[in-house]
């Protein structure tokens, strides 16, 4: 911005010689008494005195036959965590001199790196202040080796030959330097200067960072280790995939999207290899390759396009940073973001614009469906059944004008997630719509179904710990069940109890007990059990009670909570059922699963263990689910000796494709809100980094054993 805005200006990088080492200790008291004399005490028991080293855990000597060990006697002890505060005030008392010696130099200082900014002369002034004053200051010398200059337009005929980027400096092919004015530079990791020189490097820079990710799909099973699929799929995610974030927020879209896209390309090359996708049709991949880059809470895999967020990456930076920059460098503090013609803020009100368009746009869409709308259908307890929309799209008073990005909103916290949601979300419907036009129903139903709340939650379990291992022959199976790929294995080889030959998709294996899938309601009861007993005591909930008609005359239940969350009577009483989405015969899969949530699985069930109310009379005809008119018949269902006790009952539903049922989550939530969704230290010892809270410790345990 700063030398957009004073093109004939120039940037002077200065770089220090094992500057974290070579510091003084005194230089750092010395800034600790200045500024965080509360932290001197601390700070003494490490550094008021001379510390061993130590190489691979043995003292570190001069190897002679009376070893003498080395002691550190200057500068942050390697692995210290406060190593980098210690640093940075050690050094601050040079940088505030050298500021004051140069007023109108605009220096920048991240750790050992600095540059400054100004005419060219007096920037070169400003850096050799610098050097000499951090030699008698700090006794921290620079790397002139490392130094640089860069200006857009600026005479640096000013500058010696000695200075990389100098008019009359002289080549150095060791570097991959031509000599003469350099045509941008590297600070910090990012790469500014000409767009043309800068999107060239951030291709380079994409592919050179995703090099070692070729190997990643190379990983196999061992005879002890059965997690190389999900080690696979973790790297990707979180690795691989995000290794580009950081280039799109200091670099406008024009500049960053070149690499985006081949960012994006050589993931999903490596990731199409991860999920051996031969025997998918072209249609298969088209529409596996959509749902791959949504959200794992919007039915995807998590593997975020960086062409697709490259604009809220951008406005998110500007979100976060500008109020800030305007307070620390009042140079910027007159520019005006809504009509400033700077190209970088000019980009940044683009992708502000654009974004909030498509806001409105996906609003629209989910009004258009919305209940206000569209009523799909009716239950037979005459609940209107309402279309699904995914949740998380932000209202739109979160999305701040320009005009507040330096305020001291809480929405310019986190405002990449929250400009980038609204992309996924405009993805999610362009999926959707994909499916609806080119697929068949299964393929919708399936859609909606992955969308469920924690129907994802395995793919976030790290395989740190035996109870998020995930092996790679039932991972494999469970991760092209919910992209629609077929199952291999599965087409024409095997018939199941009831002579039905397996299809491609796995729909007639998920239902075979020969395959023990049935054995899947223990396991989630059983670990659900355990998670409530480990919160309210096994006095309060109660496992499958063998003297239970006191509870549930005549039907025992799965799950009884006393005096828990707040009913009547006190007794609260679940029912655990696992339940397929989708069916065996492809014409007996419902219309309802098509646009409702749970719409296949849900009312069945709860049916099935509350029954029906009788509802309109004989007379006026079969009960019809679209108008929610016509005749219902009473019907009691199994738990019924338990209504009349005016217990309440709860459907503890689980679909096959991974989503919690309303009163699954309703208890989760409960117990989440009675430990305040921390975990306990046994717990934490327990989880991953992938889980720090109750409810996604809790949530990944739950969904790693149902699939």
């Amino acid at each position: 911005l700063h030398l957009e805005r004073f093109p004939e200006r120039a940037f002077l990088s200065d770089d220090k010689v094992n500057g974290f080492n070579r510091t003084t200790r005194k230089a750092i008291f010395r800034g600790l008494r200045r500024w965080f004399p509360e932290l001197i005490p601390t700070v003494e028991l490490w550094y008021g005195r001379a510390g061993g080293l130590f190489l691979h855990g043995e003292a570190a000597t001069d190897g002679q036959t009376e070893p003498e060990q080395y002691y550190s006697y200057t500068g942050c002890q390697q692995g210290d965590s406060l190593a980098p505060l210690l640093w940075c005030v050690g050094y601050h008392e040079t940088l505030l001199a050298t500021q004051a010696r140069h007023p109108t130099t605009l220096i920048i200082a991240y750790l050992d790196d600095t540059g400054d900014l100004d005419e060219p002369a007096e920037a070169l002034a400003a850096m050799r202040t610098g050097e000499r004053l951090s030699s008698e200051l700090c006794g921290i010398v620079s790397n002139r080796a490392k130094q640089e200059a860069y200006s857009p337009s600026g005479d640096l005929s000013c500058l010696p030959s000695s200075l990389r980027g100098a008019p009359s400096a002289a080549p150095d092919a060791s570097r991959g330097y031509a000599g003469g004015q350099l045509p941008g530079f590297k600070f910090l990791g990012s790469f500014m200067g000409e767009a043309e020189w800068c999107s060239a490097k951030l291709v380079g820079r994409a592919e050179r960072a995703l090099t070692a990710y070729e190997n990643v799909p190379l990983l196999h099973d061992t005879a002890t280790i059965k997690t190389a699929l999900q080690c696979q799929l973790q790297l990707s995610r979180f690795c691989a995939n995000t290794c580009y974030i950081y280039f799109m927020r200091t670099a406008p879209p024009s500049v960053s999207l070149a690499g985006a896209v081949r960012h994006d390309a050589l993931v999903e090359c490596h990731y199409r290899r991860i999920l051996q996708d031969k025997a998918a049709t072209a249609a298969e991949m088209e529409a596996a390759a959509m749902q791959m880059r949504l959200p794992v809470n919007l039915g995807g895999m998590g593997m975020t396009s960086m062409v697709d967020i490259n604009s809220s990456a951008w406005v998110g930076s500007f979100a976060l940073c500008w109020g800030a920059l305007c307070r620390l460098a009042p140079v910027f503090a007159d520019i005006n973001l809504a009509d400033s013609t700077l190209p970088s803020i000019v980009e940044f009100r683009e992708a502000h614009a654009s974004l909030r368009a498509l806001h409105r746009e996906v609003r629209g869409v989910y009004d258009a469906w919305g209940p206000a709308s569209q009523i799909f259908g009716y239950d037979k307890a005459g609940e209107q059944l309402v279309r699904f929309l995914p949740s998380g799209l932000p209202p739109a008073d979160t999305l701040l004008p320009i005009s507040e990005f330096r305020s001291s909103s809480k929405f310019l916290q986190n405002a990449q997630r929250r400009w980038a949601s609204i992309v996924h979300h405009s993805k999610w419907v362009g999926w959707f719509k994909w499916l609806v036009r080119q697929a068949s129903r299964r393929e919708v139903v399936r859609a909606i179904a992955v969308c469920q709340p924690h129907a994802g939650a395995f793919l976030n379990a790290i395989p740190s710990r035996s109870w998020a291992r995930f092996p790679t022959s039932l991972l494999h199976t469970t991760v092209r069940l919910r992209l629609g790929l077929p199952i291999p294995s599965a087409a024409g080889k095997h018939i199941n109890v009831d002579g039905v030959d397996y299809d491609r998709h796995g729909d007639v294996a998920s239902s075979d007990p020969e395959h023990g899938h049935s054995t899947r309601h223990t396991g989630v009861l059983h670990l659900f059990a355990d998670i409530l007993q480990s919160v309210f005591g096994t006095a309060r909930v109660l496992l499958e009670p063998k003297h239970y008609d006191e509870y549930s005359p005549g039907y025992r239940p799965d799950l009884v909570l006393l005096s828990i969350m707040g009913s009547r009577t006190g007794v609260d009483i679940g029912d655990t059922k696992i339940k397929s989405p989708l069916s065996s015969k492809q014409e007996s899969i419902g219309m309802a699963g098509t646009q409702v949530a749970m719409g296949n699985t849900l009312r069945p069930t709860s049916e099935l263990m509350v029954g029906t109310r009788a509802r309109g009379d004989e007379g006026d005809g079969a009960f019809n689910p679209a108008t929610g008119n016509g005749y219902v018949a009473e019907k009691a269902g199994d738990y019924a000796g338990a209504l009349a006790l005016e217990h309440r009952v709860w459907v503890l539903l689980f679909e096959t494709l991974g989503g919690f049922s309303p009163d699954v989550v309703k208890w989760l939530r409960y117990t989440a809100h009675a430990v305040h969704n921390k975990l306990s230290r046994t717990q934490y010892d327990e989880t991953t980094w992938g889980a720090r809270t109750w409810m996604s410790f809790q949530t990944q345990r739950l969904s790693v054993c149902l699939h």
